[in-house]
Parts: structure tokens; sequence; C-alpha cells
């Protein structure tokens, strides 16, 4: 088997995608010989069961031992996520919680409530001098004339003679 091209960032854009979509093993065997660790048996193992029966349908559906591997996870049960909600909305009533969780709550409030008026004070803060800012770069602009901009006369005047044409002097 021949290592993957070196990614090019184009993988998307391919026809035919590079890489399988599941993922498959091959199950290595050892040799007549060979014997367990130390302290272990090759029920410990968990392949080590040779009279266990792998998961093909048929021969026809061997790929010459490669196999589709399953996924390790525990799958969460209903009953699980159910009971979890039900003693979260035990521990939100109050008549159910004991003096010291009812303390650690009143805490836990008190705190949310003083992080947020800081927060809003910060913000607050924020936004004035964000104002002060803007205010002294308009009152800059306003100050100096603008870059690049002299006298369009070129330091003459503009008059009306009494024929009525412009005259610059």
């Amino acid at each position: 088997m021949l290592p993957a091209g070196r990614k090019t960032g184009v993988e998307d854009m391919l026809e035919t995608p590079q890489y399988p979509d599941v993922a498959r093993v091959m199950r290595v065997k050892p040799a007549d010989e060979a014997q367990p660790a130390p302290g272990y048996s090759w029920g410990d193992y968990e392949d080590g069961d040779e009279n266990k029966v792998i998961s093909m349908d048929d021969e026809e559906t061997d790929e010459g031992g490669w196999g589709v591997v399953k996924s390790r996870k525990p799958k969460r049960s209903q009953t699980v996520t159910q009971a979890t909600s039900t003693q979260s909305k035990q521990a939100s009533d109050p008549s159910a919680m004991s003096k010291k969780q009812r303390q650690n709550a009143a805490k836990r409030d008190a705190a949310k409530a003083s992080k947020a008026d800081a927060e809003e004070e910060r913000l607050a803060k924020l936004q004035a001098h964000k104002r002060a800012l803007e205010r002294e770069r308009i009152a800059e602009a306003y100050a100096k004339p603008a870059a690049g901009k002299g006298k369009a006369s070129g330091g003459m005047t503009a008059s009306v003679n009494e024929k009525g044409s412009l005259v610059w002097d």
C-alpha cells in the first residue's frame, strides 16, 4: 500500500474522494507458537478467542481480512437523560434544597448579578471612550486644512473689472 499523496487544498474539488468513507482495520493473527503476555490469557484480549465468529454475513463480502470498525462510544440511553433532567429540576426547586445548597445558590446568583453589573459598566465606559475618540478625530479634521489642498489661485485674488470680465490680481 502506497502512502497518500501530499494534500493540495483542492481535495473537495476532486470527483472521487481520496479518503474512504468507512474506517477499516485488518485483524492480525499471532503465530501458532506465540504466547500471551505473562499473567494474561488469550481470553483477556478482545480478539483472542479463536472460535469467536467475526461479523461477516458471507464469504463474498470478506475483502481479504478487512472489516468495518464499529464505534466504541457508549450509546446514551433515554432513561439516563431523563434522570439527569429530573435531578436538575429538583436542584432548581428551592423547597427540595438544603440550607447550604440555598446559601450557595444565593451566592452564585449574587456573583452573576455583580458580574453582569461590572460588564454593563465596562461596556458603558468603552462606549464613552469611543465617543471621545471620535470627537477628537472630528475636531482634528476641522482644525487642520486638508492635506494636499493649497490655494487654488496660487496666492492671487479674483475680481471683476469694469467691463465685467474676471481679472486675477
